[in-house]
This record gives structure tokens, C-alpha cells and sequence, in this order.
């Protein structure tokens, strides 16, 4: 059975299912939505991202539904402020900008880290995007940036990015 809402007839943007493979071209999530939004319980756990600042629809925990679908999928209905989860799509969508235009690049990474400040992803697509523009100390920065965060922010979550982060760095 479809379970998409607009299968159905449900106007509605797609949220990004992090248990499922997350490639463009995937919806930009704004940093501000009104529901209704249907969330699964999986997603809102963090069982997948980590907890507190690293679970992008953590926001919504904060809030007591709406009502509860078979006990799976919550319903909240307002209005939302989700800048995690507007980061995580817009870290999605950026990739074909490091090769096509490494200035928009840079500028969407910084909107990014603006966004998501405390996610050591929004650091590493900052430097990312800085190496892709030729702004290697920036880059550096950044990286460096990005393994102290997960070295600090939920540590248990984050840590086997360092080995990656430091390969971007050409350590």
C-alpha cells in the first residue's frame, strides 16, 4: 500500500526519511514551515542522526502533537521553525554547486552553518565549498571547526567522521 501522502490526494513537500538513501534532487526544507506534518516516531527519536542538536527534526519534540497515527507517525499542526532540518536538505543539494560554482557554493555553506551551527556536517560542507572555491586556510578553518564539534557535540555520534574530515584535509 503507498503509504506518500499525495499518493492519497495530501498536498505536501516530502520530508527527508533519514533510514532511506538522501540524494538530489530532494525538496529544500525552509528554516520556517506550517503543518500539518506528519512525522514517524523513527525520525523524531534521532535513532539514526544522535540526539539533542544533531536530530534535525528535534524541534518537533519540543511540541505535543496533534494526534498519533497507529502509534508510528505524529501529526503537528502550526507553525515551525526547523533550521536543522533546512540545513540537512540544503547540505543534500549543494554537492553539484562545488563543481559548477564554488562562490554560490561558499555562500549556501555559510547560510548552512548559520542554519546548523552545532553539526560538524554543516562545518565539513563549509570547508568543502571553501576548498572547492581555492579558499584552502579557510577551508582549513573549517574543518578543523568540524572535528572539534565532533569531538564535543555528542561525541558518541560523530566521532568516525573524523577520519574523513581529516582525509578532506589532506592529513
Amino acid at each position: 500500500i503507498p503509504t506518500h501522502a499525495s499518493y492519497w490526494g495530501i498536498p505536501c513537500t516530502p520530508m527527508p526519511n533519514l533510514d532511506g538513501p538522501m540524494i538530489p534532487p530532494m525538496p529544500v526544507i525552509p528554516a520556517e514551515i506550517d503543518g500539518p506534518v506528519l512525522i514517524s516516531a523513527d525520525e523524531l527519536s534521532g535513532y539514526l542522526t544522535g540526539p539533542g542538536p544533531l536530530n534535525p527534526y528535534g524541534d518537533f519534540k519540543k511540541v505535543k502533537p496533534a494526534a498519533i497515527i497507529q502509534g508510528g507517525v505524529l501529526i503537528f499542526d502550526g507553525h515551525f521553525s526547523v533550521p536543522r532540518l533546512s540545513a540537512l536538505t540544503r547540505r543534500v543539494m549543494i554537492t553539484p554547486l562545488l563543481a559548477s560554482d564554488p562562490e554560490a557554493a561558499v555562500k549556501e555553506a555559510n547560510e548552512i552553518v548559520a542554519l546548523d551551527p552545532q553539526n560538524a556536517d554543516s562545518w565539513t560542507t563549509l570547508g568543502k565549498a571553501l576548498k572547492a572555491d581555492n579558499q584552502n586556510r579557510q577551508a582549513r578553518e573549517a574543518f578543523e571547526h568540524a572535528i572539534e564539534l565532533a569531538q564535543t557535540v555528542e561525541p558518541e555520534f560523530q566521532q568516525e567522521k573524523i577520519p574523513s574530515i581529516r582525509k578532506m584535509m589532506g592529513e
